[in-house]
């Protein structure tokens, strides 16, 4: 027994020596199994593409301009040409008042003006009279010798002194009665301009937002009657990112959807960019006017406005059709090893008819299904083949773009 155990020991110290070391089999890419279906698909990496940021800015659309029509005078409203909700021009007649009151007054201060028009009349007349007096002492007979050659020895005839010139109270007459004439003649145009202002006339294009004006009923001065707006152009009211704040310049072109109106996409341009960014959210306010003939946009509707900065950054370009979209999800198929891998993408610029950029977690080697994805579903096994001279027409799954 103990010889066999020399003999096995040096046999397991030479088997040990040689024996080849253990090394784990590599893990290649998955393969496709009995029952899967392996799909030929054509696919291209995208490119980049230098383009100018795009800011997707939420907001409000708000009337480009307002107006209270309030009472000039105290009076009462005789006519009312307009209600809630009627489109009116510059110029249109929203109503007419009445003023007894004003009337009256602008009745007595003509009175005034025209009894002091007298007064001066007569108070000129005493001036002129004291300074040219009539010369009673000459006679007709006197006046007919004037002319002849003076009789050195006939004696001279003496004149009467002339009477004394009145003091200067008719010249302050006239100064004051002047100064009351300047004063009648202010406060009848005040006046008249009242009476013309009893005429309501819209003061701008647009729509009767609300009217508290009631026919006979007795109001006050300052009192309001009709709220108009203007909404042509309408103004939406967004806030941007302050990283691109200093990319954003007035009078650049912008356009804008209402929401709930995904149909309607308007141009319009940037009419205010605020000077400072709100410490509380960091961003930075402007507003956007917008041609809306129909009034189809309200005021006080959401929507979304679309800004071209002039930031400029790269972004990945792929064919129009490789981009799906499912459910409103937009996204495209990256082949990964030998997979098609379901990859959200957004789109952020249109390049031709053809071609899009994109947003999205993807490099610029990857690889993008741009045909046969209509039968790839997320997880489906690929493989690329190259395009044929006369490729088969291919229909997009519903909803691409």
């Amino acid at each position: 027994m103990r010889k066999l155990h020399v003999f096995v020991y040096p046999f397991l110290a030479f088997a040990i020596t040689f024996a080849e070391p253990c090394v784990p089999a590599k893990k290649g890419p998955p393969l496709p199994g009995p029952g899967d279906v392996v799909f030929e698909v054509q696919a291209n990496s995208p490119r980049f593409e230098e383009m100018a940021r795009t800011v997707i800015a939420p907001g409000q659309f708000m009337a480009s301009d307002r107006a209270l029509v309030t009472a000039a005078v105290s009076g009462q409203i005789e006519k009312i040409n307009v209600n809630e909700g009627d489109t009116v021009h510059t110029g249109d007649v929203l109503a007419i008042m009445q003023s007894q009151s004003t009337q009256l007054a602008l009745d007595t201060k003509q009175a005034e003006l025209k009894e002091a028009q007298a007064k001066l009349e007569n108070v000129r007349k005493l001036i002129q009279q004291a300074l040219n007096p009539p010369n009673s002492n000459i006679t007709e007979a006197d006046k007919i010798f004037l002319d002849e050659e003076v009789n050195e020895e006939a004696p001279k005839k003496e004149l009467p002194p002339p009477p004394p010139v009145p003091q200067t109270a008719p010249q302050d007459d006239e100064k004051v009665l002047l100064a009351t004439i300047d004063r009648l003649n202010k406060e009848i145009e005040t006046l008249n301009q009242s009476l013309v202002s009893l005429t309501l006339l819209s003061p701008l294009d647009g729509i009767v937002k609300a009217k508290t004006a009631v026919e006979g009923r007795p109001l006050n001065a300052g009192d309001p009657l009709f709220d108009l707006i203007s909404l042509n152009p309408i103004t939406l009211k967004a806030h941007v990112p302050q990283d691109v704040s200093s990319y954003i310049d007035k009078m650049i072109t912008v356009w804008a959807t209402p929401a709930g109106s995904t149909d309607i996409k308007v141009q319009g341009v940037v009419s205010y960019v605020s000077p400072s960014i709100d410490p509380a959210t960091g961003t930075l306010e402007i507003k956007m006017n917008f041609p809306n003939e129909k009034n189809a946009i309200k005021d006080g509707q959401a929507g979304e406005a679309i800004i071209k900065t002039r930031k400029s950054e790269k972004v990945l370009v792929v064919p129009k059709q490789a981009v799906l979209d499912e459910a409103g999800q937009k996204f495209v198929y990256v082949v990964s090893v030998n997979k098609a891998l379901k990859t959200p993408v957004d789109i952020v610029q249109t390049f031709g008819d053809k071609e899009v950029g994109i947003n999205a977690d993807m490099r610029v080697d990857d690889l993008v299904i741009t045909s046969g994805f209509d039968r790839v579903s997320n997880g489906s096994f690929v493989k690329i083949v190259a395009p044929t001279s006369q490729p088969q027409a291919l229909t997009p799954s519903p909803g691409s773009t």
